[in-house]
């Protein structure tokens, strides 16, 4: 199961000083598969590239929600469910992450449905999901793709990727305890919330080594990988 996510708007919450410039892809999802439609409560898709093993997981906690493969942002699938409801959630996890890696950047596309989930804020969790905080500045509103007014297209593979959709954030913070493992959380914060569907494509976590670390990280994540 190895497939991928992203999301709408544009926001900046620079909690590092850390360079973007020295940032390593750790993983990346871009639901290049289609799913039969499936009614559950959660579902989860592996990452399909980068150093390090993640899981994108979406969580409505309603086992009536439907989770499809529509159309993604510029490409043929993004990652669809409905029926959310406040504190409903998208996760992104990446493992065996090393604890020189305190500086961490992720993007993601995301659009809804008309009666789709609207606002969110992004929770980070250091400790392997014990403990979250939610980051400062970081509430934001999904576009209706394709709505009167909103100035944007449909999500279609041939439409190409629209930058109004993908948002990007980035955070400081070492990991804690045992844990070798980033949690993100998207969390829907919206009251009164339909029935209708959030849509993910192109999700990416990055991060920034400690300075003299940055070959140690290509290195670790190799081997952790030929140990699978």
């Amino acid at each position: 199961m190895r497939q991928s996510l992203l999301n709408v708007g544009a926001i900046a919450v620079l909690a590092t000083t850390a360079s973007v410039a020295n940032a390593t892809m750790l993983a990346q999802w871009t639901f290049d598969n289609s799913i039969n439609p499936t009614n559950a409560s959660s579902y989860g898709w592996g990452s399909e590239s980068g150093p390090y093993f993640g899981v994108f997981t979406i969580d409505t906690g309603n086992s009536n929600s439907t989770f499809s493969s529509p159309a993604g942002n510029g490409s043929a699938y993004g990652l669809s469910a409905d029926r959310w409801s406040q504190g409903s959630y998208a996760q992104i996890d990446v493992y065996g992450l090393p604890s020189y890696l305190n500086s961490f950047t992720v993007s993601w596309d995301q659009t809804r449905a008309t009666f789709g989930p609207a606002d969110f804020r992004v929770d980070v969790s250091y400790d392997g999901g014990s403990n979250f905080t939610t980051l400062p500045n970081s509430d934001y509103t999904s576009i209706n793709a394709g709505a009167n007014g909103s100035g944007t297209n449909a999500w279609s593979v041939n439409g190409g990727r629209q930058s109004e959709f993908t948002r990007s954030v980035s955070f400081s913070g070492a990991l804690t305890g045992n844990a070798d493992m980033i949690r993100i959380r998207l969390v829907a914060t919206g009251a009164n919330l339909g029935n209708g569907a959030a849509r993910f494509d192109n999700v990416v976590v990055s991060g920034v080594p400690a300075p003299g670390a940055i070959a140690l990280l290509g290195l670790a994540g190799f081997a952790r990988r030929s140990r699978r």
